[in-house]
């Protein structure tokens, strides 16, 4: 159905095109300044059906237009469908130049797609039914009665080339920022354990004095058993003196304290 309503809209907007009549317009006619604006604000007229009538149309969609129109919407849907399989869907348009020639109007849009640019000439004749505008200045009554599509340049292959490129330079780019920044973070956490000890009380470890009173008794061990050394030489020498005999010959074992 939704083709169907397409296709009437575009056989409705050019009617006429059977109904031409023409008048005597001198071959090497100029448009004027006015002419040209008249023609041009019939144009984007035009130009709204047409963006209208093939928008969200797939490349299916146009060979099936082209396989069941005739004459010229032949060639519109046929121009379209070349245009669009090179460069794609028109994205925006304006209108670039305005002519007359063997007792034709055209007036060309410069078109910018999806990938690329292109062209559309819509054909205005002499007309005095159907959507009409008068120009002036050339004492004449026009219509639309055709249009032709024609592929501008496409998008470079170079051009996407070197897109995908900066693409990936940037994506890789991103990728070593923020490893460098893990890193850093990384490299912070063996501070973390640390801050606590900046606010502990700054006074002598209990395990400390443990050490000292260590140290002590034994200082203290050391000087009792110089002592007890001094002692037994004492008891020894006298009684070798009180036996007569030789201190080499008996040892003290023990000394017990009264």
């Amino acid at each position: 159905m939704k083709k169907f309503t397409k296709l009437f809209l575009v056989l409705a907007m050019i009617l006429s095109m059977s109904l031409t009549v023409f008048a005597d317009i001198d071959e090497d006619y100029e448009l004027t300044a006015t002419d040209k604006e008249t023609l041009i604000a019939a144009g984007d007229t035009v130009m709204e059906d047409v963006i209208s009538g093939l928008s969200g149309l797939t490349a299916n969609d146009i060979e099936y237009y082209i396989g069941h129109l005739y004459g010229d919407y032949v060639t519109l849907y046929q121009s379209y469908y070349d245009m669009y399989t090179t460069v794609g869907e028109i994205e925006d348009y304006s209108a670039s130049d305005c002519t007359y020639e063997d007792g034709k109007f055209y007036l060309t849009y410069e078109l910018t797609c999806e990938n690329g640019t292109g062209t559309l000439t819509l054909t205005f004749a002499e007309l005095t039914i159907g959507s009409t505008c008068s120009l002036t200045d050339a004492g004449t009554t026009v219509a639309y009665i055709n249009g032709t599509f024609a592929t501008g340049t496409a998008n470079s292959e170079e051009a996407s080339i070197s897109t995908a490129v900066l693409n990936t330079a940037m994506g890789l780019f991103t990728v070593f920022i923020i490893l460098v920044v893990i890193m850093f973070i990384i490299s912070l956490l063996q501070y973390v354990n640390k801050i606590p000890e900046l606010f502990k009380s700054k006074e002598k470890p209990e395990y400390l004095d443990d050490e000292d009173d260590f140290v002590a008794r034994v200082e203290q061990n050391e000087s009792n058993e110089m002592d007890n050394m001094e002692l037994i030489a004492i008891i020894t020498a006298a009684i070798a003196m009180e036996t007569g005999a030789s201190p080499d010959n008996f040892v003290v074992r023990k000394i017990k304290r009264r």
